[in-house]
């Protein structure tokens, strides 16, 4: 996992910010920290099992989270780069959309902290682009996640 960008394991319950250029492996780097691939450690003709990598990582740090990943414990949330397209195909209103993907119940400190008081009861697809990048925030935001993704 250093290998993607030299990136440092995110410690658990700290935050972590992945910025770069494109092409360098950020998206790489969440699709590991959900699980959906393996670390190749630099090496992508070597197909690694979960009980080498954990064999690689005993007594680290790093260990107990390539073991949370494997057993399906980490959790990612993520806002869609286009935010646009939510528009199109989102019906209903702001609120009822919100509280339908609340599983934190933080329902009410996310609307005051994104200030999304006003546009609570206007309908999903008269929302303007920012408006819709604040809903869609404020979506991943409420879901049960340990790691969160936004694209700008």
């Amino acid at each position: 996992m250093e290998k993607v960008l030299q990136l440092n394991y995110p410690a658990f319950g700290s935050i972590l910010g992945i910025l770069g250029r494109n092409g360098i492996g950020k998206s790489t780097a969440i699709k590991i920290l959900a699980g959906n691939i393996k670390p190749n450690l630099g090496e992508s003709e070597i197909e690694r099992s979960w009980e080498d990598l954990l064999k690689l990582y005993k007594g680290t740090e790093i260990y107990k989270l390539l073991e949370r990943i494997k057993n399906g414990e980490v959790k990612v949330a993520y806002k869609p780069q286009a935010v646009d397209l939510l528009t199109k195909k989102s019906e209903g209103k702001v609120i009822d959309m919100l509280r339908k993907v609340d599983q934190r119940n933080k329902f009410d400190i996310i609307v005051k902290e994104l200030t999304m008081e006003s546009i609570l009861d206007r309908e999903l697809s008269q929302l303007s682009g920012g408006e819709m990048q604040r809903v869609a925030i404020a979506a991943t935001i409420l879901k049960e996640a340990i790691i969160l993704r936004y694209y700008f």
